[in-house]
């Protein structure tokens, strides 16, 4: 269990795909939305985002370099 902290943003989605205008695309219209996101373009670096604040959500590509989003090295 995680415990949001005054250092630890609020993040309501995650999005973990490779490809840059997809990916920038979904950030836009979410944000335009009220939702907070971040992004990844690889698998590793969603895990990393995910396990330093937790986000609400993931939009998750299931084929990514390093980690796919079955969870397998690739």
């Amino acid at each position: 269990m995680s415990v949001h902290t005054p250092q630890t943003p609020v993040v309501d989605v995650l999005i973990a795909e490779d490809d840059a205008p997809m990916r920038e695309g979904l950030r836009q219209l979410l944000e335009g939305r009220g939702y907070h996101c971040v992004e990844a373009a690889d698998g590793l670096r969603a895990v990393e985002l995910a396990r330093r604040c937790p986000p609400r959500c993931v939009l998750l590509d299931l084929a990514m370099p390093g980690l796919d989003g079955g969870g397998c090295a690739v």
